[in-house]
């Protein structure tokens, strides 16, 4: 039987409890944009600037470049200004062919953007060829970025998985992130912007 309120500072675990009311400071996700990325389109900007940290997911991203296409991210101050200069970055790849598998590392200094997979070989474009990953960002002065990321082959020719960290050397104050395919255009997908409360 559920109880009406705790008495003598302890619960019975074991029992049935019905909540009312508003929890805060619980590190909750709040949804700030679920975004359905139209056909012909290669970007998307998002506005960081309400949280200190956001998650970004990439859902089921289709792309148009049988060659292959990587995903770019960027920092901006603004919606149309973006900072393309000292930006750091660190991933590791993985990569699995049937019962073969290799690893990568990569560091690139001081470049554009950061690039959230190591070879655009890595993902086909074409119905099927997905990406799907998730984006922990902080905005601000030195914006940072913590991601992983997975490209499937539904053909069986390979499995691929990214984990990576990123940051950007400007103390301007960043409040927009614009996530770009290197080529091509995007077929199908979704992103959905949270931010952490």
């Amino acid at each position: 039987m559920p109880l009406s309120k705790i008495q003598a500072e302890s619960m019975n675990l074991a029992d049935t409890y019905a909540f009312t009311g508003t929890v805060s400071g619980a590190g909750a996700l709040t949804l700030v944009t679920d975004t359905t990325i139209s056909s012909g389109n290669n970007q998307a900007i998002f506005d960081i600037s309400s949280y200190d940290v956001c998650v970004l997911d990439l859902i089921r991203l289709i792309h148009t470049t049988s060659a292959g296409a990587n995903l770019r991210v960027t920092f901006g101050t603004a919606v149309d200004t973006f900072t393309t200069s000292s930006v750091y970055s660190h991933s590791f790849d993985t990569t699995v062919y049937s019962n073969a598998h290799y690893v990568i590392a990569s560091n690139p200094s001081s470049a554009a953007y950061i690039s959230l997979h190591y070879g655009a070989n890595q993902w086909g474009g074409g119905t099927g060829e997905y990406c799907d990953g998730r984006l922990f960002i902080t905005g601000g002065t030195y914006p940072s970025l913590n991601y992983h990321t997975g490209h499937v082959h539904p053909q069986g020719m390979a499995k691929c998985r990214t984990v990576g960290s990123a940051f950007c050397n400007s103390s301007s104050n960043h409040t927009h992130i614009k996530i770009e395919l290197s080529t091509g255009t995007f077929t199908s997908g979704k992103m959905k912007l949270y931010g952490v409360s």
